[in-house]
C-alpha cells in the first residue's frame, strides 16, 4: 500500500495521520514554500492542491503501485479503517474506496461528508465507491480554531478559482446548508455550529474570489478619468480633478461629508460641496427607496455593475451624444461584505434650476404648460439619442429659465440604459411614469387636458 498525506499548512502536524496507517511507501504532498521536517521514511512531493483523488493520480505517476490511500494532515484512520484498508490489497476488480468521515467539536462526535480516500485501479478512472469499515477521524478543535482552518481554506480555495456568479452566494450555500443540517440531524448544537461554519467557509471562499476580481472598475472608466484603489474599494475621478475632491471623498461616510446636507433631496443623503478651486459640486450616497430601504439601506448586490460606475459611464456617454445631464466629477465605491457594496458619485451643481416636481405644486399654470412643453422635447431628444431613463419622475429634471421657456437637464442616471434608440412601448411607458409621478407630487390630481397636451405634443414635435 501506498500512503499519500496532504499538507496544506505548517501549523498542521502529519506525523498522526501517518502513525495511523502503516504503508510501504509513504510521501508527504505540500507546497514547495512549506517548510518543515519530513517524517522518517516519507518522501516529500511538491504539490500545491487539496483533491485527494488529483494526489492519488500524481502518486500513480511517481510510480507507486498496489492501492494508493490519500489522507490530509490533519486526518487519521480508526484501527477498524486502518485494517479495512490493509485488505484491499487481496480485493479484486475494486477501484474506489470510500470511508465514513468523523469530526470532534466542541467534545462530540460529529458527522461528516463520506469521502473517497483509496484507489485500486487508476484514480481517474470513475465508478460507484465501495464502503470501508471504520472511520476517517478529524479534530476540528476549538471554535476558533476551526474558524482559523476555515479561513486559511477560504484562501487556498480562492486562489484557484477565476470567477464566482450569484448562486456561490445565494442558492448554491442555502442547499450546502440544508444537506449538512439533514446529514447532522441527531449531532445536536456541535452539527448545527459546524454545519453553518462550513458553509460559512464557502461563502468566504467566493466572497475572496469576487474581491479579486473586482479590484478593477467592473465598467471601463471613460477617457479623461482616473482611478485608484483604497483599502475597501476604489475612487474614480475626472483627470486634473481638485485634491480637495479626493480628500472629500476618502473621508466621506454615509453620515457625514466635508460639505452642507440638501435637505429634501437624495433620500437624505446628497451633499453641496465647495471645492478649493472654486467648483461648487454635489455628493450623493446612493440609498434605496420603498421596502428595501428598511432591510439594506445603502446595500447593494455587486451583480450586474456597481452603480456608481454605471451612472459614471452612462453619464459621461450620454454628455458626449448632446444630452443635458451632470458633469460626474467623480465617484466612490466601497466593499462592504460578500458581493456587497456602497457608493457615492459626485456631480457638478447646476445653479438657478427647480426640479419639475416642485414647479408643478405651484400655481402659475402658464409656467407649468411652458415647463411641461421643455420637458417633452428633451425626453424625445433624450429617447431619439438612445438613453432609457428607467427611474424617470418628476424629481429627476431639473429646468432654468431661458427666455420665454426652460433648459432641462436630466440627473440620476444610475438605473439608466443606452441603446441605439428607445422602443416605443417603453417611451410610453416612460411619459406615463412621469404622469403618476406628476400626480402624486400634486395630491393626486393628475395632468389636465392641456397639460397632457402640452407634453406629449411637444414630445411629438421634437
Amino acid at each position: 500500500m501506498t500512503l499519500g498525506v496532504i499538507q496544506t499548512d505548517a501549523a498542521t502536524d502529519a506525523a498522526a495521520a501517518f502513525a495511523s496507517l502503516p504503508a510501504r511507501r509513504r510521501y508527504l504532498l505540500r507546497p514547495p514554500a512549506l517548510a518543515g521536517a519530513v517524517p522518517d521514511g516519507a518522501e516529500l512531493l511538491a504539490w500545491d492542491e487539496d483533491d485527494r483523488g488529483a494526489a492519488a493520480a500524481c502518486l500513480r505517476a511517481a510510480g507507486a503501485a498496489g492501492p494508493i490511500v490519500v489522507l490530509r494532515a490533519d486526518e487519521r484512520a480508526s484501527a477498524e479503517l486502518a485494517a479495512a484498508l490493509a485488505g484491499i490489497e487481496v480485493e479484486e476488480g475494486a477501484g474506489r474506496f470510500r470511508a465514513r468521515v468523523a469530526l470532534r467539536f466542541l467534545g462530540r462526535e460529529v458527522s461528516g461528508a463520506p469521502a473517497v480516500i483509496a484507489w485500486a485501479g487508476d484514480p481517474a478512472a470513475r465508478g460507484a465507491a465501495r464502503d470501508l469499515a471504520g472511520t476517517l477521524l478529524r479534530d476540528v478543535g476549538a471554535l476558533h480554531e476551526a474558524i482559523a482552518d476555515l479561513e486559511r481554506a477560504a484562501v487556498r480555495a480562492a486562489s484557484r478559482r477565476r470567477a464566482v456568479g450569484a448562486g456561490d452566494f445565494l442558492w448554491r450555500p442555502a442547499a450546502a446548508l440544508a444537506r449538512r443540517l439533514g446529514m447532522r440531524a441527531g449531532d445536536g448544537v456541535p452539527g448545527l455550529i459546524l454545519s453553518v461554519l462550513e458553509t460559512y467557509g464557502e461563502v468566504l471562499a467566493a466572497a475572496k474570489v469576487w474581491e479579486r476580481t473586482r479590484a478593477a472598475p467592473v465598467h471601463p472608466v471613460p477617457e479623461g478619468f482616473d482611478w485608484v484603489e483604497t483599502p475597501r474599494g476604489l475612487i474614480v475621478t475626472r483627470a486634473g480633478a481638485s485634491p480637495e475632491l479626493v480628500r472629500i471623498l476618502l473621508t466621506a461616510t454615509p453620515e457625514a461629508v466635508a460639505g452642507t446636507p440638501l435637505v429634501g433631496a437624495g433620500r437624505g443623503a446628497t451633499w453641496a460641496l465647495r471645492l478649493e478651486d472654486g467648483v461648487e459640486a454635489v455628493l450623493r450616497w446612493y440609498r434605496r427607496g420603498g421596502l428595501p430601504r428598511l432591510v439594506a439601506d445603502d446595500r447593494f448586490v455587486a451583480f450586474g455593475g456597481l452603480r456608481p460606475l454605471r451612472e459614471l459611464a452612462v453619464t459621461e456617454e450620454a454628455r458626449r451624444r448632446g444630452l443635458a445631464v451632470p458633469e460626474v466629477l467623480g465617484a466612490r465605491v466601497d466593499r462592504v461584505g460578500p458581493a456587497l457594496y456602497r457608493g457615492a458619485i459626485v456631480t457638478r451643481r447646476i445653479g438657478g434650476v427647480v426640479s419639475l416636481a416642485e414647479l408643478a405644486r405651484g400655481s402659475d399654470r402658464r409656467r407649468r404648460l411652458a415647463a411641461l412643453g421643455a420637458v417633452g422635447a428633451a425626453l424625445r431628444r433624450m429617447h431619439d439619442q438612445g438613453l432609457h431613463h428607467r427611474d424617470l419622475n418628476a424629481g429627476n429634471l431639473l429646468l432654468r429659465p431661458q427666455g420665454d421657456g426652460f433648459a432641462v437637464t436630466i440627473i440620476d442616471l444610475d438605473r439608466a440604459r443606452l441603446m441605439a434608440s428607445v422602443p416605443a412601448g417603453r417611451r410610453r411607458a416612460a411619459l406615463a411614469r412621469l404622469a403618476r409621478s406628476l400626480a402624486k407630487e400634486r395630491d393626486g390630481r393628475i395632468l389636465d387636458a392641456a397639460e397632457r397636451a402640452a407634453l406629449v405634443d411637444a414630445y411629438g414635435a421634437a
